[in-house]
């Protein structure tokens, strides 16, 4: 019979085993940093394109134009029958875009109105607060000239 000893150098041959919970835990904080990161990042490219679009509808015109010939790979003859086309319904899609945007800020401002005088002084005072978070999620109407030769530019 031979009596097998372990000496104390085998038992400590290999590292004792930690938990993982750190690892874990950096692992889920570098996910929500890139959650944040590529939201934020797709949040001002969004921004960016559209104030872009809102200044210039000229530009914004010409350049959806060219981007549809690319996609769609058109034909020089292809591409100007299709702009004339394309730039008649963007400019009407921006003539409806401006009349919803005043309109929503006229009923907003009938709601206003007409709801402050049955309020007390500090409900009236809540309210605004809550009345100016509503607005901030409707956007200002837009200054923009879409009459013939103008380029669609904002007016001064």
């Amino acid at each position: 019979m031979s009596t097998h000893t372990v000496s104390e150098e085998q038992k400590t041959a290999y590292p004792a085993r930690r938990s993982g919970w750190k690892l874990a835990l950096a692992a889920v904080f570098i996910f929500l940093c890139g959650i944040v990161v590529g939201t934020g990042g797709t949040l001002i490219m969004i921004k960016r394109t559209v104030v872009a679009s809102t200044a210039n509808p000229a530009i914004a015109i010409e350049k959806a134009a060219l981007r549809l010939k690319n996609k769609l790979e058109l034909r020089d003859d292809q591409f100007e029958q299709v702009q004339p086309i394309l730039t008649n319904r963007m400019i009407n899609l921006i003539e409806l875009r401006l009349k919803t945007r005043t309109e929503v800020g006229r009923q907003l401002h009938l709601f206003r109105q007409e709801l402050l005088p049955i309020l007390d002084k500090d409900q009236a005072r809540k309210f605004e607060v809550i009345f100016k978070r509503i607005c901030r999620t409707f956007p200002e109407p837009l200054d923009i000239d879409l009459s013939p030769g103008s380029g669609g530019q904002g007016q001064q």
